[in-house]
């Protein structure tokens, strides 16, 4: 009840985009009020940029939530 979502669209249509972009997205949630933030994505190598934007994320009292299985690996993916 009294749940708000705030739709940041990072990727392309298509899947594609980078941690640049991704992580851009995740400080403008943070700074803008996102009290829990879900990444339904994936990268194959992490990123200083992804990693900070998530620590900024954290330090705001935002809960980040990531996909860990979308590549049916046994291994999380990053940035789970």
């Amino acid at each position: 009840f009294g749940a708000k979502i705030m739709p940041v669209k990072v990727l392309a249509g298509n899947g594609s985009g980078t941690l640049a972009g991704v992580a851009d997205g995740i400080r403008f949630a943070a700074d803008n009020g996102a009290a829990v933030m879900n990444l339904s994505l994936g990268s194959p190598s992490p990123a200083k940029a992804m990693d900070d934007a998530v620590a900024h994320a954290v330090a705001k009292g935002c809960a980040v939530v990531c996909a860990a299985g979308n590549s049916s690996s046994a291994r999380p993916g990053y940035p789970a």
